[in-house]
């Protein structure tokens, strides 16, 4: 599976219709004609969902399940590490999307009531009925944005506007609070052994756990004795060298199992560690 980075990747997705956006910040409508499941996604904004039509489960990088149905919504906290299954109802999965900046966040705590050092911060998705106001404002959102010309100072007014309106009906503020959680430091050990197979770069390993890449390298270092690159290399090659020995998978199967998108630089490396082919390997297993 490929880890999708939000909102960016959406942007390219052809499910979807983006009503207003900026550089990180954005109002989309998503629709699915299908359910799709085990879709790894990574979120560099703050993001809002609410679901229309179907559900969407979500479980976090700490085991957290939730199934967000119909009519509810979720505010999810940014650098969150997720794994969705997107569900139809009635041969339709319709939601919309709000990512908000961190500018937008600072804007919005200027205005908001929120009394933010009284809130105690759980670095958690929690999901809430969706006001009957907000699902009207949502809908006209689409109703009259929907192929209209991009404008950065209206999405920024649109989404101040949302989050006031929300603000007015989350009376406890745990919810909204999420907006600007910050997120916690995750155990470097576990993280890279459960994700080491992934297509990311160093720079989303030290995001997803939490530290700038400065942090990480020395954290790393200090862990394994060596540096990411060359753990990350030796555990990857690792694994295909099993894959290639014991299944049926072709070179281009293995090298997207192991997180190498280019199959080029997947023999190349390969062949420098087992001085021999991928194509060698699979022919000497099939020759026994």
């Amino acid at each position: 599976m490929v880890l999708e980075v939000l909102p960016s990747s959406l942007y390219r997705s052809p499910n979807i219709e983006v009503l207003l956006k900026n550089s990180a910040s954005s109002i989309i409508y998503k629709s699915l004609p299908q359910s799709l499941v085990n879709k790894k996604m990574y979120l560099s904004s703050v993001a809002i969902l609410l679901i229309v039509k179907g559900e969407q489960a979500i479980k976090d990088y700490d085991g957290v399940d939730l199934v967000v149905k119909e009519n509810e919504m979720v505010i999810l906290p940014k650098d969150l590490y997720i794994v969705s299954d997107f569900v139809i109802n009635n041969k339709k999965f319709e939601a919309v999307l709000f990512f908000i900046d961190d500018l937008l966040i600072k804007k919005f705590s200027l205005v908001s009531s929120i009394t933010l050092n009284k809130i105690k911060f759980k670095n958690k998705a929690k999901k809430t009925k969706t006001p009957t106001r907000v699902n009207k404002y949502i809908h006209s959102l689409r109703e009259i944005y929907q192929g209209s010309t991009n404008s950065k100072a209206l999405l920024e007014i649109k989404i101040l506007e949302f989050l006031l309106l929300l603000e007015i009906h989350e009376k406890s503020k745990v919810l909204i609070s999420n907006l600007i959680n910050p997120v916690e430091k995750r155990n470097i050990k576990d993280f890279m052994e459960d994700n080491c197979l992934e297509n990311l770069k160093l720079i989303d390993y030290a995001t997803l756990t939490g530290r700038s890449v400065s942090t990480f390298n020395r954290e790393f270092k200090r862990i394994y004795g060596t540096t990411p690159k060359q753990w990350l290399i030796k555990k990857r090659l690792n694994k295909a060298h099993e894959l290639l020995s014991n299944t049926s998978l072709n070179v281009t199967q293995v090298s997207m199992e192991v997180g190498y998108e280019n199959v080029s630089h997947f023999i190349q490396a390969y062949k420098k560690i087992y001085k021999v082919t991928p194509k060698d390997t699979q022919f000497s297993k099939n020759k026994w």
